[in-house]
Order: structure tokens, then C-alpha cells, then sequence
């Protein structure tokens, strides 16, 4: 199909450019937005042409647009609706895309905020995953449309980012609480004195506890309550209708759970009551 032939030739025009800026950000830190502007370029391009596949009439905003694309996200979520085609992707990598799409929307729009190893490491992530995605889903591999130069390259450059993530290694302690850092996605987030830092990137913040036992954590790692409250949407509002006498508070894991067992139990007596008062009244 000549449409899909079209996306998946400019995937890779994008692709290698991507390349070439990673290459020259080794010396120019002002290349990596290129970059990030150019890998997230090539993996709409990629998941759109992968939509076209299945049919062309996917990559359209509605049935009646056809001027109108989607976007990353919507053909994301297009591909691995198992309606459509069931893509499977790890969670890590769902996320890494999201922050370079922020990352891009950014770049776009002159705010550029995040340190290089930041930056690289959502690159790399998004350069690993479009890599893996053109081969598997069309047998496409890089050394097919990037010089063997810019080839070598850029695997030597993702070979010494093994040496960075080595060295945060090797500052973890035994035993300690290691989580994902929001920013760069490596698992290298933990609290040194009495703030969480990464180890990789060196993003920080400062700790949230949770309002049921007062353990210490990151902020993705606390929930608020307030989600299984029940809602009435009016007029373009939000109305809070019951909260079960629960507090809107934000809570860890454990506690939301409990919290959530005891609000379905409430909400099934409710409905209990009910149908016997609509009995009794009836």
C-alpha cells in the first residue's frame, strides 16, 4: 500500500535524522531536543503507518476527516486496542513515550527544562522501542536506511550510557528502597537525606507521606482516595454525590486498598438498602 509505504519512508527519514542529533550531542548539548523532536516524529509516523495497515480510514481524527490525522497518543491507543490490532507494550516504555511527547511538545513550544541525561535517557528509550517496533511489525532494520558510520556511532554512544547506568548502580545501598524516577524512568530513585534523589539523572523531590500511616514516598507512589468517590457530571461539572465517609485524603498502595474494600462494602450495603426500601415502598 502505497500510504503506509509513505509513512514508513518518512519513519525512517526521521529516524536516522534522530540519529545524526544524538551524534552530535556527544559534543552539543542543544542537540538532544532535535533529537527527542525527531525520535518522537519517527515513532507517530511508525504506529500510524502500522494503522494504515490494518486500514487506512484508522490514522483519520473521525470517519468524515480526511485531513484530520490522530495523534500519537490516539494512535497508541488505536494499536493496541484488541479490537483493532492488540499491541502489547511494556508499561516503562508506555511511559518513557509520554515523557517525550511532553519532552517534544515542549521543544515546540520554547520551554526546554530537563537536564542531558534526562533527556537522553527518555531518547534512548524511544530510540530502542521504534527500533524494536520497525523490525518486528516490518522487518525493517536500522542498517537497512542509516549509514554503517552513523550505525557504529550511535551504538558506541548507547554502550557508554551502560557505563552511566553502572555508576548509579554501584551508589545504591543494600536493602534500600529503590523506585522509578518520574523523569528519566530508571529505577534509581531513593531517599538520601530526607529527600528523594536519582541516582542516574539526579532529579529530586521531596518526599509525600501517606495520610493513613505516614510512610515516606514519591510522589507516583501516592493515590488519592477521592478516585472511588461516586461523581454526577452536569453542564460540563463535576459534583461530588457520596463520598462513603471516607476522608479526601492521598494515600500508599496498601491503605488505598484497604480504603477501596471498605468503601465496596459500603457501597453494596447501600444497594442493599435500597432495593428493600423500594420493596417496602412499592
Amino acid at each position: 500500500m502505497m500510504l503506509e509505504k509513505n509513512y514508513l519512508a518518512s519513519a525512517e527519514d526521521f529516524l536516522s535524522e534522530a540519529i545524526e542529533n544524538i551524534i552530535q550531542a556527544q559534543a552539543n548539548q542543544s542537540r538532544w531536543k532535535f533529537a527527542a523532536v525527531n525520535l518522537v516524529a519517527a515513532l507517530e509516523l511508525s504506529l500510524k503507518a502500522k494503522l494504515i495497515s490494518v486500514h487506512p480510514v484508522l490514522v483519520r481524527e473521525t470517519l468524515d476527516s480526511k485531513r484530520r490525522s490522530i495523534s500519537l497518543v490516539q494512535a497508541l491507543a488505536r494499536l493496541k486496542d484488541p479490537e483493532i490490532y492488540g499491541l502489547r507494550i511494556p508499561q516503562q516504555a508506555e511511559h518513557s513515550i509520554a515523557s517525550a511527547v511532553d519532552l517534544r511538545n515542549g521543544v515546540s513550544h520554547g520551554v526546554l527544562f530537563e537536564n542531558e541525561k534526562s533527556i537522553a535517557s527518555k531518547c534512548f528509550e524511544v530510540f530502542a522501542f521504534v527500533r524494536f517496533f520497525l523490525q518486528s511489525e516490518f522487518n525493517v532494520d536500522l542498517s537497512s536506511f542509516v549509514n554503517k558510520n552513523s550505525l557504529k556511532k550511535i551504538l558506541e554512544i548507547a554502550r557508554r550510557r551502560e557505563e552511566f547506568l553502572n555508576h548509579a548502580k554501584n551508589q545504591l545501598i543494600e536493602n534500600e528502597n529503590v523506585y522509578c524516577c518520574p523523569d528519566c524512568v530508571e529505577d534509581f530513585l531513593v531517599i538520601r537525606k530526607g529527600r528523594f534523589i536519582c541516582l542516574h539523572c539526579m532529579y529530586s523531590e521531596d518526599p509525600q507521606s501517606c495520610a493513613d500511616c505516614g510512610t515516606e514516598l514519591p510522589s507516583t507512589k501516592i493515590y488519592p482516595l477521592s478516585e472511588y468517590f461516586e461523581y454526577a457530571f452536569e453542564d460540563g461539572h463535576t459534583r461530588l454525590l457520596k463520598d462513603f465517609g471516607m476522608p479526601d485524603i492521598e494515600v500508599c498502595l496498601e491503605c488505598l486498598r484497604k480504603r477501596r474494600d471498605e468503601i465496596e462494602t459500603q457501597r453494596f450495603q447501600d444497594m442493599v438498602e435500597d432495593f428493600y426500601f423500594q420493596i417496602a415502598t412499592s
